[in-house]
């Protein structure tokens, strides 16, 4: 089956400033809220750009020396089975990576350097080969003043100043090619790609959070604690959930504990998990074991009537694929447990269902100064009560 939602390759040769501007035609995007993903796929070493670790923004899929079969296979799988349209941003380093992207592209933004002529040759070749529909041929430059436009249709040609990476996001050129990208992903629109995802969803009971944030709470622009009993009457108690749409990770972790032991599940179009219900993913199982792993670092501090977990990502992104079994500390059972630290959402909802099924009578999220009971035994604390950290 042959997915229609573009992809647009950022293409060009090294040094020519390319994740420069792939990192800001993302954002201007995003400003704009126009729905995409963006895939940068590096080696672990290699060149990068300094703004890419901003998750939300940017999925680094970072590559290893070691090349196989399986590994080609699942980048092409996630690729083809993409949710959202999506910008790409190679290394051309790995033929193999190259080749797997390539067939999945739909169109390029190449951006080149202008006395190169085979590197230039090159790329028009590759985009030929491939098939893929050219939005822009644009040439970096440190000796010219400004960033010109030569040509807008069909085919947006001009140079860009390398004298500094502020240049590549800002003027008519740059606008120009936010322009044309924002209007080739707006080839659906935001409730249709919402449809789509919806019918995927893999439970009969699906949560639609911005819908339901307006029923509840028309007037709120965002979930507030005071809110989840609220929420909690429009959801059976332990039943199969999928739960979509933006909210804060307390919101997330009060659902997967709400669900029990049932099937719970969360929409991220940007895990690519290649999965049958494409973007719906489980909190991966984890281990509850004193020993750990070099993707995650942990701390505990023991309080009073409560301790505090703070977790640290310390390459990040946190590879969902590779999570499952992921060791994570045992605690005190009779003391209260605090969740903290940058993590994925999906993170955790996971550590909720792996700590609330021993004995703590409580669990909270602490989040953006602010500590929320998510889930609660014990007559003390209610699901919603804001605490103050311990």
């Amino acid at each position: 089956m042959i997915n229609l939602l573009p992809a647009v390759l950022i293409g060009g040769p090294s040094h020519a400033d390319k994740s420069a501007l792939f990192y800001n035609l993302t954002r201007a995007l995003r400003k704009r809220q126009i729905s995409h993903h963006a895939l940068r796929a590096y080696p672990t070493d290699g060149d990068t750009w300094s703004q890419e670790n901003e998750q939300e923004a940017v999925r680094l899929l970072r590559i290893n020396d070691t090349w196989n079969d399986e590994l080609v296979g699942r980048i092409h799988q996630e690729l083809a089975q993409r949710l959202l349209p999506l910008l790409v941003d190679i290394d051309t380093h790995h033929p193999a990576l190259q080749t797997c992207i390539l067939q999945q592209c739909t169109h390029t933004v190449l951006l080149l350097h202008e006395q190169d002529q085979a590197d230039t040759t090159s790329w028009f070749q590759l985009s030929e080969h491939y098939a893929l529909l050219p939005l822009a041929h644009l040439y970096s430059s440190f000796e010219d003043k400004m960033s010109t436009i030569t040509a807008q249709e069909p085919i947006i040609t001009g140079t860009f100043v390398r004298s500094e990476y502020s240049s590549l996001a800002q003027g008519p050129l740059f606008d120009c090619l936010v322009e044309r990208i924002a209007e080739l992903f707006s080839t659906y629109s935001h409730e249709e790609l919402v449809h789509m995802h919806l019918y995927e969803a893999p439970t009969a009971l699906v949560l639609q959070l911005p819908t339901l944030l307006h029923t509840i709470a028309p007037n709120s622009t965002s979930w507030e604690p005071s809110l989840l009993n609220a929420l909690f009457e429009y959801i059976p108690a332990c039943t199969p959930l999928s739960v979509y749409g933006q909210g804060p990770q307390w919101l997330y972790g009060a659902l997967a504990a709400y669900t029990g032991k049932e099937d719970f599940y969360q929409f991220d179009p940007h895990l690519l998990s290649g999965e049958a219900n494409a973007g719906w993913i489980a909190p991966p199982p984890l281990l509850l074991c004193p020993s750990t792993r070099p993707e995650v670092c942990t701390t505990y501090i023991r309080g009073d009537d409560c301790g505090q977990l703070t977790v640290k990502i310390t390459h990040p992104p946190l590879d969902y694929l590779q999570a499952n079994s992921l060791p994570f500390p045992p605690v005190p059972a009779h003391l209260g447990l605090i969740l903290s630290g940058t993590m994925p959402i999906w993170l955790l909802t996971a550590l909720v269902r792996l700590y609330m099924h021993t004995d703590v009578p409580w669990i909270a999220c602490h989040q953006a100064q602010c500590t929320i009971v998510i889930f609660s035994r014990t007559i003390r604390y209610s699901v919603g009560d804001v605490l103050p950290s311990c």
